[in-house]
């Protein structure tokens, strides 16, 4: 009969292996989420590059046309930029359908990695289940949603061609001038098609990914009855409220999740449920995560609304658009600078071409080294528009948040200055919205001691993550 200390010894040792697999479910799970994200960031800058690479194309056909844009040119004219435009559709279908790919393969381990991790770290007798290829109904899905992929992009170019055709048959009868036409097209592609395309592209590698997720659940849930589901929102400052009301929502896999909606609570069996209403699903960032009591994740419940996603949420329930920085009386050059900066209607393009979104979270409230303030005058927050327009260097991080398992990404802006008889080390920190990146906290500037040795130390203590600018030779 076992004694006592050995009874204790069992269920210490059991104890640990349930730890122990708790620990590599979740670490499985953060990989596949850090992947997830890799592919998206990834995917949506390739997209950009073509679009913009078409945009060049078309704009210098239209610079190279007569400026009369006689009747006999408009044909060819018109003919030159659909075939851009179409070469476009094709080359980002291609790319979407095999990003929709490498999205359904993550979907997959979504699920089976941390079953896999759990597993083998306990020392199971049960047999780890296996990163499973795609078999032929699973197949027959992705095809079927790769070829509604490229039928929508194909469908958005198309539209943006006829808005240029129209744009130019206004010049040709006088009612717009080549000038304007030039203009006008060179908002249609990066204003409309880029977000056309990008949301498309979007919404269906989300598609793909829990869809995968969903099928590859069923079946292990056969295996395993102890597995459940549960809802993740997005973490985007724009998300769906009723989305975020259900985050951390558990469910039986064969079980819907119940979102609140003005018609009535609607059951979705995972974010992005084909047979859900399409106002739930269109750019919906959710995930439907794996869920075990065993692994210990963050209790069911919905993770609290940072302090920027409050804002958000307050300014679109009041119909209002973001709120420009506010700026002080333009009366020296530095606060000028900082003027014209707000001025650009809270966006602007870095140094590496990413879109920041720009608000008064930049600038901060106050200085606390009085050396940055002299005369009135807010050199802090010139320096913080330097930091942003014309950095020293720029890093990037990114971490998996424990509580919502989603992926933090930041963008660090270091900037070397002289001011006050002193120099600095400036820091802003922008973390990622969308396609965007917007101000995560108030722009902070260091003075430096000790010379270039001392610099280089501050410097380096401010970085993180790898650098994206200036880029390594």
């Amino acid at each position: 009969m076992p004694q006592p200390v050995q009874l204790l010894e069992a269920a210490d040792d059991a104890a640990g292996k349930a730890a122990k697999a708790a620990r590599a479910a979740r670490d499985a799970l953060a990989q596949v989420l850090r992947e997830r994200g890799t592919l998206a960031r990834e995917l949506d800058g390739e997209l950009l590059k073509l679009i913009d690479q078409a945009l060049a194309r078309i704009t210098a056909q239209l610079a190279a046309a007569p400026s009369d844009y006689q009747q006999w040119v408009l044909p060819r004219l018109m003919e030159g930029i659909r075939r851009v435009l179409d070469e476009l559709a094709a080359s980002a279908a291609a790319r979407a359908n095999s990003g929709l790919r490498s999205a359904w393969e993550l979907g997959d381990r979504l699920v089976d990695a941390p079953i896999a991790a759990a597993e083998a770290a306990a020392g199971s007798t049960l047999t780890a289940a296996p990163v499973a290829g795609l078999g032929v109904p699973q197949l027959q899905q992705l095809r079927a949603m790769q070829q509604f992929t490229t039928g929508l992009i194909s469908g958005a170019t198309s539209e943006t061609a006829s808005a240029i055709n129209r744009q130019l048959g206004q010049v040709m009868l006088g009612a717009a001038n080549p000038f304007d036409a030039i203009q006008a097209v060179g908002k249609l592609l990066p204003d409309r098609t880029s977000s056309q395309v990008r949301g498309i592209v979007n919404t269906n590698l989300a598609a793909a990914f829990n869809s995968a997720a969903f099928d590859k659940l069923k079946a292990q849930a056969e295996r395993d009855p102890a597995l459940r589901k549960q809802w993740r929102r997005s973490g985007k400052l724009h998300s769906r409220d009723n989305h975020d009301a259900i985050d951390g929502q558990v469910q039986a896999v064969d079980k819907p999740f119940i979102v609140t909606t003005k018609k009535g609570p609607v059951e979705i069996m995972f974010p992005c449920d084909p047979r859900a209403p399409i106002g739930e699903t269109i750019n919906c960032g959710c995930v439907s995560l794996p869920w075990k009591a065993s692994w210990k994740m963050r209790r069911a419940g919905p993770a609290p609304l940072t302090a920027d996603e409050r804002k958000a949420k307050a300014a679109a329930a009041r119909g209002a658009k973001p709120a420009a920085p506010k700026a002080a009386p333009a009366t020296t050059t530095q606060q000028r600078a900082v003027a014209a900066f707000a001025a650009t209607g809270g966006t602007w393009r870095d140094v590496t071409g990413q879109r920041l979104v720009v608000n008064d979270r930049l600038f901060p409230a106050s200085i606390s080294d009085a050396r940055l303030k002299k005369g009135g005058t807010d050199l802090a927050s010139y320096w913080a528009v330097q930091a942003v327009k014309r950095p020293t260097e720029v890093w990037q991080t990114e971490h998996v948040d424990t509580g919502t398992g989603e992926i933090v990404r930041q963008r660090i802006f270091l900037k070397r200055f002289e001011a006050a008889g002193q120099s600095w080390i400036g820091r802003a920190e922008f973390k990622a919205d969308g396609d965007s990146w917007v101000p995560a906290v108030a722009y902070t500037a260091r003075p430096i001691d000790g010379g270039k040795a001392g610099a280089d130390v501050a410097m380096s203590a401010a970085r993180a993550g790898a650098r994206v600018w200036p880029k390594r030779r």
